[in-house]
């Protein structure tokens, strides 16, 4: 498909993905409404942007075995797995897990990925993204068609949250002047910074329960 068919296509079914993400913002906030273990910030969902849909869906990348460029997504309306993307906000690092094994129980999974720097001297992206069944009664809403069968999740902590919004802002978006050496070490040491919060946050959780 070239550019122009994919932005029309993408389009088209644009209003019926952002009333079925409202729908699964729904779904998810019911579903853990009665769950006071887990300490929920925010439950947001969202339909993916129509020039960031059209952006990822023509993007290239270069073939494994010709070396020549080709695009990455043959057919990006079935490919891409996040035209619906959901996010929990959480308090206390600690609850990750066990949120995570309730969301995978109750939607189904199709991928978990521990988002994390490659090595541990490292500090940038923090976070943890799934890739789950999107519910059958919700696609049949709104047509099969135009609602794909799986949605990405991503569970964070407050921390986690606000540092890779303020990295993605400072990296993506136009401010001037590309963010230097000494500008990564700083995002870097605010990566440390987050870290090292929700692990004292977790440790002050923990003893209030101890003490109680």
């Amino acid at each position: 498909m070239t550019e122009d068919e994919i932005r029309k296509k993408y389009t088209e079914r644009y209003e019926a993905l952002k009333s079925a993400a409202q729908e699964l913002k729904d779904d998810i906030t019911k579903y853990l409404s009665d769950k006071q273990k887990f300490h929920i910030d925010r439950i947001d969902t969202r339909a993916k942007d129509i020039d960031r849909f059209v952006a990822k869906a023509t993007k290239v990348i270069e073939d494994k075995q010709t070396k020549e460029p080709k695009l990455k997504y043959e057919n990006p309306l079935s490919q891409i797995q996040d035209q619906v993307g959901a996010r929990i906000l959480i308090l206390y690092l600690d609850d990750v897990e066990e949120l995570s094994k309730t969301i995978k129980n109750y939607y189904g999974i199709y991928e978990d990925v521990t988002k994390e720097p490659d090595n541990d001297y490292e500090f940038k992206y923090f976070g943890r993204h799934f890739i789950l069944s999107f519910p059958t009664e919700i696609r049949e809403k709104y047509g099969k068609d135009k609602i794909p069968v799986a949605f990405e999740l991503q569970i964070k902590t407050l921390f986690q949250y606000a540092w890779s919004e303020c990295e993605h802002d400072l990296n993506y978006k136009p401010h001037g002047k590309e963010i230097d050496k000494e500008g990564q070490r700083l995002l870097a040491l605010a990566s440390a910074q987050s870290w090292g919060s929700d692990r004292i946050f977790d440790e002050l959780i923990k003893k209030t329960k101890l003490d109680s």
